[in-house]
C-alpha cells in the first residue's frame, strides 16, 4: 500500500468522524429542543393580507375549526409578529341575547262590538320605535285576524298593517303564536282591532310593544349543500342532511323553505362533525309552522340556537298535522366572531391558539371596536391552514416568567440526562480522535527515519 493511499484513508475517516460529530450535535439541539418544550400554544395559522392593505386596525375572522380548539372565552386567542412580538389583540365576539327588552304599554281603552272586534288604545308615552307588539291574554284555543293603526296625536290614525294574526291552539300539536310584526315605526299611539266574527271576545291582560332589532354585524350567510331531501310515511318526517363545508362559522340558525301551504310541525335539529348517522347530537327542536286565514298569513320557518361549530345538520320535521311537507331549500346563517388588531404592512403575523391553560390576554384601550365597516374592509384576510407549534424563540418570548417558574418533572430530567450524555460522548469521541491522529503520526516518523 502506498503512502498516498494511506492518506486517502485518514482524510476518509476522518471526514466520517467529523458527519458523525456533526450528527451528534443536530441530535442534541433537536432533542434538547423537543424536550425543553413548554406546554402551551398547541396551533397557529399563518394570516394572509391582500396587497395595497393600509397600515391601521383589522378584524380576521375566527372560523369554526378555530372556535373549536379555544376556550369558550377565547382567551387564549393570540397574534405574534414576524419578530416574535405579542402583539395587542381584542376578539369581538356576538352577543349571545342583543335584543333590546321588550317594553309594556300602557292600555288607555278597550271597546268591544259583540260579535264583530274588540279594540284596544295603547300609549308608548314617547314616540319610541316598535317592531312589533304583543298581546297578552289566558285564551286558549283561537285564530284572529288583527288590524294595526297608529297616530301621533291619537286622533288622526294611519295603516300600519291590516293583515296580521294571532293563534293558540293545543292540539295535536300545541302552538301560541301572539305577536304581531309591523314595519318599524315610532307612533307614540297605537290602535289594535282584533276581529272576532261572531266568536266570543278575548280577555286582554295586556299589551307589550317590542323594539327594533339592532343590525347584526356578526351574521354571516353560510353555503349549504344539501345531500339527502326525503320523505318518510312511516314517520310522517321529512328528513333534510346537508354539508356546511369545511370553511365555515359557528352555525346560529336555520331555516327552510317550502311550497306547502298550511302545517304545524315538530323539527329537530342535530349536528355532527362527519355524517355518520351514529355521531348526531341534538342543536335543537321546536315548532315549524304555517297557518292561514282568508289572505292572512303567519309563520314561524327559523330555527335560532346558540352557536355551534358543526359542519354537518340533520334536519327532521314531523308531525300528524297533514302529510310531510316537501323542503325546497335549506338556509344557514353563523355567528362571526373576530380578532382586532394592528395590521402593519411588510410585517408577518401569525395566530396562536389551542392553550387550555393560558392566562387571561390583557385588554388594549386603543384598540377600535368593530363596525360593519371595519369588518367590510377585512373581508379579503384570509388564515392559512392549521400548523402545530413546536417549540421556538417565539413562545419563550411570550411569557419568560412562566418558562421559569414551570414546574420541572421527568421530561425535564430526560433532556438533562441526554444533555450530558452527549457532550460526554462528543467529547470522548474528539479525545480519541487525537490520540489516533497522534499514534499515526508517531508511525509514519518511525517509518520515514528507518535508515
Amino acid at each position: 500500500m502506498s503512502y498516498r493511499d494511506g492518506d486517502r484513508r485518514r482524510i476518509r475517516r476522518g471526514t466520517l468522524l467529523g458527519r458523525l460529530i456533526a450528527g451528534l450535535i443536530v441530535a442534541h439541539v433537536f432533542l434538547g429542543a423537543a424536550v425543553a418544550a413548554p406546554d402551551g400554544w398547541r396551533l397557529f395559522r399563518r394570516i394572509q393580507f391582500p396587497s395595497g392593505l393600509p397600515e391601521g386596525p383589522v378584524a380576521v375572522a375566527l372560523d369554526a375549526a378555530i372556535i373549536e380548539k379555544c376556550r369558550p372565552d377565547l382567551a387564549d386567542v393570540r397574534v405574534v409578529s414576524g419578530s416574535g412580538a405579542v402583539v395587542p389583540v381584542i376578539i369581538e365576539q356576538a352577543p349571545q341575547n342583543g335584543a333590546a327588552e321588550a317594553v309594556p304599554a300602557r292600555i288607555s281603552r278597550i271597546s268591544r262590538r259583540p260579535g264583530s272586534w274588540t279594540d284596544i288604545s295603547i300609549d308608548k308615552s314617547g314616540k319610541v320605535l316598535s317592531r312589533a307588539v304583543t298581546i297578552q291574554t289566558s285564551a286558549k284555543d283561537f285564530l284572529r285576524k288583527v288590524e294595526l293603526r297608529g297616530s301621533d296625536n291619537g286622533r288622526e290614525l294611519y295603516v300600519v298593517r291590516m293583515d296580521g294574526l294571532i293563534v293558540s291552539r293545543t292540539k295535536p300539536i300545541p302552538l301560541r303564536s301572539l305577536t304581531i310584526d309591523h314595519p318599524v315605526n315610532n307612533f307614540q299611539y297605537l290602535h289594535i282591532r282584533i276581529l272576532d266574527e261572531d266568536r266570543p271576545p278575548l280577555k286582554i291582560d295586556g299589551v307589550i310593544c317590542e323594539p327594533p332589532e339592532d343590525e347584526d354585524g356578526f351574521a354571516a350567510p353560510l353555503s349549504v349543500r344539501v345531500i339527502e331531501n326525503r320523505t318518510d310515511t312511516s314517520r310522517n318526517a321529512a328528513v333534510i342532511v346537508a354539508d356546511l363545508g369545511e370553511r365555515r362559522f359557528p352555525l346560529k340558525s336555520v331555516g327552510i323553505t317550502t311550497r306547502a301551504k298550511s302545517f304545524v310541525k315538530n323539527y329537530t335539529l342535530s349536528g355532527s362533525s362527519s355524517p355518520a348517522s351514529e355521531s348526531w347530537g341534538k342543536i335543537s327542536q321546536g315548532i315549524f309552522f304555517r297557518v292561514r286565514h282568508e289572505d292572512a298569513v303567519k309563520e314561524q320557518l327559523t330555527a335560532k340556537f346558540a352557536p355551534q361549530p358543526v359542519r354537518f345538520v340533520m334536519l327532521e320535521i314531523t308531525g300528524l298535522d297533514g302529510p310531510p311537507i316537501e323542503v325546497d331549500e335549506l338556509r344557514a346563517v353563523a355567528r362571526v366572531s373576530y380578532a382586532v388588531f394592528h395590521y402593519k404592512p411588510d410585517e408577518e403575523f401569525r395566530l396562536f391558539y389551542d392553550n387550555p391553560a393560558s392566562e387571561p390576554r390583557a385588554t388594549d384601550q386603543t384598540l377600535p371596536k368593530l363596525t360593519l365597516q371595519l369588518a367590510s374592509m377585512s373581508s379579503a384576510i384570509r388564515l392559512g391552514q392549521a400548523e402545530k407549534n413546536v417549540a421556538s424563540p417565539t413562545e419563550k418570548k411570550w411569557e419568560p416568567q412562566r418558562a421559569a417558574e414551570r414546574p420541572y418533572g421527568l421530561p425535564d430530567a430526560l433532556g438533562a440526562l441526554l444533555l450530558v450524555l452527549s457532550v460526554v460522548l462528543i467529547f470522548g469521541i474528539m479525545v480519541l480522535w487525537r490520540r489516533s491522529r497522534k499514534s499515526r503520526r508517531h508511525r509514519s516518523s518511525r517509518i520515514y527515519n528507518v535508515k
